[in-house]
């Protein structure tokens, strides 16, 4: 009998747990995190209903009801809890506890953000910075970007209080007025004043204040449906079998691939349209409601490292001019969490391999990072598989997960990893080649649709630029909280001295602390440690399989 553990990630025994990137104790502690939180939003239940149901502008008769946690969907950083509403279900005259038959029924995605997934307890007001940046993301889309079809931001609330319904579901006279002042702040050049206002909290179903009892960071949003589309992620994983069995493309798919790289050829021109003067994320402000460029990158990766350990390095309100003083900060993240995280290293030779490429890692860092202010910086999203959803054609017809969309240098676009199935440190070898053609291909179709955007910024020319300079690879191990180390010996490290070895290069690690054979022994330490506390779990909390 071997004992187990479960994760989100699958099933671990004490040898598959060892060999991990990522530290394994963290993704338990998640696990249970995870277990707490959606046993605390089922107790909420009735709540959320309300809350739902006051956004919607929901009337007596209609319904609203949260449906059981096996329809709910987890993701990495948030729960989808599924909320179903029954118009009309209510006769007139009768008990709210008699129902006639709905008029219509219509489900919504009450999503919550995940507290130990987003360093909140290390750094208070996390989830509400996440938040702002989120809704600014729908927000500047929908008045920048509006053929970009995403799932319509019904209402939200912070954990802070304020609560916030889009215009849509107000009073016509409220609408008037709000578009009004809209209006005169556009023609003034003010800050985006957006569509949403601040609404009514309900407790029991009863409108209070304009506060968030629910306590949670939450986002209402439409339920995207089959009628819209399916998830591209439920039939790429069907074309690659097929690319694996050697079969011929037929020429559906060859259609299908050609759309898609003409769907998201266009989201990434319509996004590039108003470049940016400075780096950093979108942000809603609860005060007046208007959204401004004034909070820092607020990208995955970086939340992701703070969550487990790092050290702060950039204050939310921080925005940046110049790409390299950006890069000098990330990578001084990158760098506390490799001190903070007790499973950073294996060996004492794995230690000096990593230290001496996150040395050389910084010393490149101005190859690939402008020093002047006037480089091109523009909104960029994470364009993953499961982020797009397709008609059959795999014509992009509905854009999820705008969590972390932030205002970058344009050399830090790419085009998407996985056009190949692979993951992003598989790239290398055959795979490396096969990612090539594909990336070939699709500049070829953003060519053309270039030809017809007006766009200042050359984004085909860009990509091709930041292929070439190994620029890509680069911003990749910034956005990377474990692939980096692959992607550097890869990629970064053969451009610079070609056949090369990390292992030849160990000395250089002396140049990243000043004692660094006091840091290797530290580091040794942790790792020990971590592997006690390892086996401990797996001996009072594994199970028998």
């Amino acid at each position: 009998m071997t004992a187990t553990i479960k994760t989100r990630s699958g099933r671990y025994t004490l040898e598959s747990a060892l060999e991990t990137e990522a530290s394994f104790l963290v993704s338990v502690d998640d696990t249970k995190s995870l277990t707490a939180l959606l046993a605390a939003l089922w107790d909420k239940r009735d709540a959320i209903a309300a809350t739902a149901k006051s956004h919607l502008g929901l009337g007596w008769r209609d319904d609203c009801r949260v449906m059981p946690m096996d329809a709910w969907v987890c993701g990495g950083f948030n729960t989808c809890v599924l909320v179903e509403v029954h118009r009309g279900s209510k006769a007139i005259g009768s008990s709210q506890s008699h129902a006639s038959t709905p008029l219509s029924i219509s489900q919504y995605v009450f999503r919550v953000c995940m507290p130990h997934k987003l360093a909140e307890s290390q750094y208070p007001g996390t989830i509400d910075e996440k938040m702002r940046c989120e809704v600014a993301a729908y927000a500047w889309i929908e008045e920048h970007c509006a053929e970009i079809r995403t799932p319509e931001l019904i209402g939200f609330g912070f954990t802070s209080g304020p609560r916030f319904t889009h215009v849509r579901y107000l009073p016509w006279y409220t609408r008037w007025f709000h578009f009004i002042r809209k209006g005169i702040r556009s023609m003034l050049d003010r800050p985006l004043l957006t569509n949403y206002k601040r609404c009514h909290a309900v407790v029991n179903s009863t409108p209070t204040s304009k506060h968030n009892h629910l306590g949670l960071g939450y986002v209402l949003l439409e339920h995207i449906g089959s009628d819209t589309g399916l998830p591209l992620s439920a039939t790429w994983k069907q074309q690659q079998i097929r690319q694996q069995q050697r079969e011929p493309a037929s020429n559906h798919q060859h259609l299908r691939r050609h759309n898609l790289y003409r769907s998201i050829s266009r989201i990434m021109l319509s996004l590039a349209r108003l470049p940016q003067q400075r780096i950093g994320s979108f942000s809603f402000n609860p005060v007046d409601c208007t959204v401004s460029l004034d909070n820092r990158p607020l990208v995955c990766a970086t939340v992701q490292l703070e969550a487990t350990g790092a050290q702060r390095t950039i204050p939310p309100s921080q925005t940046y001019e110049r790409a390299d003083v950006y890069v000098a900060d990330v990578l001084t993240l990158h760098d506390n969490h490799f001190m903070a995280n007790p499973h950073a290293v294996r060996d004492t030779k794995d230690a000096r391999e990593r230290l001496a490429m996150r040395t050389l890692w910084r010393t490149v860092s101005h190859r690939f990072a402008s020093r002047g202010p006037l480089q091109e910086n523009i909104p960029q999203l994470d364009l993953a598989v499961g982020n797009l959803v397709v008609d059959d054609d795999w014509n992009v017809t509905c854009l999820m997960g705008l969590d972390w969309m932030a205002v970058l240098p344009v050399s830090a676009l790419a085009v998407p990893h996985w056009l190949t199935g692979c993951k992003l440190h598989q790239i290398r070898g055959e795979q490396y080649d096969a990612y090539d053609s594909a990336r070939r291909a699709f500049l070829e179709v953003m060519r053309q649709q270039q030809q017809s955007a007006d766009n200042a910024v050359e984004i085909a020319r860009a990509l091709e630029d930041s292929w070439q300079s190994r620029a890509v690879w680069f911003w990749a191990s910034l956005r990377s909280t474990s692939a980096w180390v692959f992607l550097f010996e890869d990629h970064i490290l053969p451009f610079f001295a070609p056949g090369t070895k990390v292992s030849q290069l160990v000395k250089v690690a002396s140049f990243w602390d000043a004692d660094i054979d006091a840091v290797v022994e530290t580091k040794l330490a942790d790792e020990e440690q971590y592997q006690a506390e390892l086996r401990q779990l797996f001996e009072h909390e594994g199970k028998d399989v």
